[in-house]
């Protein structure tokens, strides 16, 4: 059997078709991904922008407005938001808006900041943190106005002047977690699919019908369970270090998040291999099935992972939401979940539950698998 085994694990791997389809291909994939994903934090993160202040008698009345400021213009806070540029009168902080010197001004009406903000200025995403900023202090200093006219004891006034805010920061996801994770763990699924190239061929070498090779193993001395069994692992840890790589490239270069357990991702690549050992089994079967029938299958299946874009995610999420059921059958969609389950989830039960269904359905291939070659067997023949 061992003899068996290392024959089949070199004759797959010397195989063209399958390095290029199995380890080039999702590769390649991986690298793309890297260049189209590589500024995408930079592009959503919140960066100083220059802001004029009216410096004038109403502002120095309101000595609240100016310390609320002066956090956004921090530089080393965790809020640099403004550069804050001081001017005397309207006129000159509304020409230097004009000119492009600031986004826009702040200026204090009535004792309430109102914020004037150019059209390219209202687009910048530091504009959102400024206003609300903005409005949070003109509520305050009304509330406070307001205790104060109805004649609030001290207990009340200090308690309004703890009351900073009326929401707080909560971390959702695991920090590191992105957008792109998503399309990542897709790739690895799709990856693992197209692992199911090599038990194809493989299988499809003990076939009797596959030529006069394939009739001489068939009816050679060594027990066919052996062949069999040997045949199939080789598949399986082909499979696996295929898709191994792709793992490592996306953790270690393109610095992909898969959570504090990201070791137990090799469990999810073992798991998704017998999968596709499984399958691929199944498709060798069938002597007419070639290399490129599994590229047609994993093709829509890797459409319900959302591997090609925010239109096909929106449908993964669709189909998930409104039919889950077609969502739970496709191997492809348990393999990405089984790392959602590594990266979303604060249990490992999404994570476990995957995983079982991938080894159940490898399992169900298999049998599928070895009941068809019996009924093909050369005497059968």
């Amino acid at each position: 059997m061992r003899a068996v085994f290392s024959y089949e694990f070199l004759r797959l791997n010397r195989t063209g078709a399958v390095l290029v389809w199995a380890l080039l291909f999702p590769l390649i994939l991986t690298f793309i991904f890297m260049t189209m994903f590589a500024n995408i934090g930079k592009t959503v993160t919140i960066g100083p922008q220059p802001l004029g202040v009216v410096d004038d008698a109403a502002w120095q009345a309101e000595p609240g407005l100016g310390q609320v400021m002066s956090i956004f213009a921090d530089k080393d806070g965790e809020y640099h938001f403004a550069n804050l540029m001081s001017y005397d009168t309207v006129d000159e902080v509304d020409a230097a808006a004009r000119s492009g010197t600031t986004i826009g001004y702040v200026v204090a009406e009535d004792g309430v900041p109102v914020l004037h903000l150019t059209s390219e200025g209202n687009s910048k995403t530091a504009a959102i943190a400024l206003r609300r900023a903005l409005d949070v202090y003109t509520q305050t200093a009304a509330e406070h106005k307001a205790l104060v006219l109805s004649g609030a004891s001290p207990q009340q006034l200090a308690v309004a002047k703890d009351k900073e805010t009326f929401t707080e920061r909560l971390q959702v996801t695991p920090p590191g977690a992105d957008s792109s994770a998503r399309y990542y763990f897709a790739l690895l699924a799709l990856s693992a699919g197209m692992g199911m190239s090599i038990p194809l061929r493989a299988v499809n070498g003990l076939m009797a019908p596959s030529g006069a090779l394939g009739a001489r193993r068939t009816m050679a001395a060594v027990p066919r369970w052996k062949t069999t069994v040997a045949t199939l692992a080789a598949a399986w840890v082909g499979a696996f270090l295929y898709t191994t790589p792709v793992f490592l490239v996306m953790r270690f270069i393109a610095g992909t998040h898969f959570g504090s357990h990201w070791y137990l991702g090799f469990v999810v690549i073992a798991a998704s291999s017998f999968m596709a050992a499984g399958a691929g089994a199944l498709m060798g079967t069938f002597p007419k099935m070639s290399g490129t029938a599994v590229a047609i299958i994993t093709t829509p299946l890797s459409l319900l992972t959302g591997l090609y874009g925010p239109p096909t995610m929106r449908i993964a999420d669709a189909v998930e939401t409104h039919a889950p059921v077609l969502a739970w059958i496709n191997p492809l969609w348990q393999a990405t979940h089984a790392f959602y389950g590594l990266l979303y989830y604060d249990t490992l039960r999404p994570f476990a539950t995957s995983c079982l269904v991938l080894v159940g359905m490898g399992a169900l291939f298999l049998a599928l698998a070895l009941v068809r070659m019996r009924r093909m067997s050369h005497d059968h023949l």
